[in-house]
C-alpha cells in the first residue's frame, strides 16, 4: 500500500514517511532514511507530527546510519515550536534528540517537561520515565522492534 500511494503521488510527504516507519519496522534502516529525506524534501510545512516521526528516527533509529541527532534536534525543536511547546510526545522526541548528541543537561530538562506534559497511556509514561533514568546516566535511547 505504501508503495503504491508513493507511485501515485510521489509529490507529497506523507507516503515516504509511512514508507519510511514501514521500512524502519523491517530494519531497512538506510532505506528508510532515505524516505524520510524525500519526505523532508516534499513538505514545505510538514506538520507537527511528520516532524516528530522523522526527528525520532533520527534520534533513536538501532543503526547508526540512521542516526542524526543535529537534524533530529532542528527538526524536533520547530515540532515543539509548532505545538507552543505543549506536546509531551514532541519533548520525549526532543530530549532523544539531545541524548543523541551527547546533551544530556538538556536531555534530561525535555524528558523532565515530557513526563510533565504528557496526557496519555500509562505505559508510554512508563517508557518515557525509563528514558529518563537512561538519560540520567548520560546513556542515549535506542529504538527496538516492537517498542
Amino acid at each position: 500500500m505504501a508503495e503504491s500511494a508513493v507511485r501515485l503521488t510521489p509529490d507529497r510527504a506523507e507516503p515516504y514517511v509511512v514508507r519510511g516507519q514501514l521500512r524502519s519496522a523491517r530494519r531497512e534502516f538506510s532505506l528508510a532514511r532515505a524516505d524520510f529525506e524525500r519526505a523532508l524534501e516534499r513538505s514545505r510545512e510538514p506538520r507537527w507530527s511528520v516532524l516528530n516521526t522523522i526527528a525520532w528516527f533520527f534520534a533513536t533509529c538501532p543503526n547508526h546510519s540512521g542516526r542524526d541527532g543535529k537534524k533530529s534536534i532542528q527538526l524536533a525543536t520547530k515540532g515543539c515550536e509548532l505545538t507552543n511547546w505543549k506536546d509531551g510526545r514532541l519533548l520525549d522526541t526532543l530530549a532523544a534528540a539531545f541524548a543523541e548528541t551527547g546533551d544530556y543537561d538538556q536531555a534530561i530538562k525535555r524528558q523532565s517537561e515530557a513526563i510533565k506534559l504528557y496526557e496519555g497511556p500509562a505505559d508510554v509514561r512508563s517508557r518515557m520515565e525509563k528514558r529518563l533514568a537512561l538519560f540520567r546516566q548520560h546513556h542515549p535511547y535506542r529504538e527496538e522492534p516492537g517498542d
